[in-house]
């Protein structure tokens, strides 16, 4: 039906994404409040200008909230494109943290579908998980170790640096 609808009407489409978005807000605002952290959507940073979705504050801790509306993608286009939107909410998010400080925990968090190994293959460099809606209960607990069990339920242990593919050589139509 959202595809029908981005397609036929996407002025109304641009209106129903907003909408969505702010219930991803009250839903975040009523998770973290709940667990006594201060939750301001829509907060401004300076020089450069940047909106950060969620900036949720507890004590010395600050978890940074980027939120992602994402349906689940039924083509491999689809794929390409939420791929390329969460790993854009990576890469915002991890600018964000790096101009807020040490204090900071980031993490991007979707309605849907949360990636997959090329989503990874960010999160991993840069330190910002990707998680959903349903998370949130444990994540306001404690940001800080989220990326740790989230990457651990995608089956990413330990050191996860990449590794160099050996050499190798084949030989083909030998007669």
């Amino acid at each position: 039906m959202l595809r029908a609808a981005v397609r036929n009407d996407p002025r109304q489409y641009e209106k129903v994404s907003g909408l969505r978005e702010e219930r991803m807000i009250k839903i975040c605002k009523k998770a973290f409040s709940e667990d006594e952290w201060t939750f301001t959507p829509h907060h401004h940073l300076a020089n450069p200008p940047k909106e950060i979705d969620g900036y949720a504050t507890k004590g010395s801790d600050i978890c940074i909230v980027q939120l992602k509306s994402t349906i689940k993608p039924q083509s491999p286009w689809e794929v390409y494109k939420r791929n390329t939107d969460v790993i854009e909410g990576i890469t915002h998010t991890a600018e964000l943290v790096r101009r807020v400080g040490e204090a900071a925990t980031g993490i991007v968090i979707t309605d849907g579908y949360e990636g997959d190994y090329a989503t990874w293959k960010e999160s991993l460099a840069t330190g910002i998980p990707v998680a959903s809606l349903k998370d949130l209960d444990w994540i306001v607990k404690n940001p800080r170790s989220a990326f740790k069990i989230l990457a651990e339920r995608a089956g990413i242990e330990g050191d996860s640096a990449p590794e160099p593919l050996p050499e190798r050589s084949t030989s083909l139509c030998c007669f």
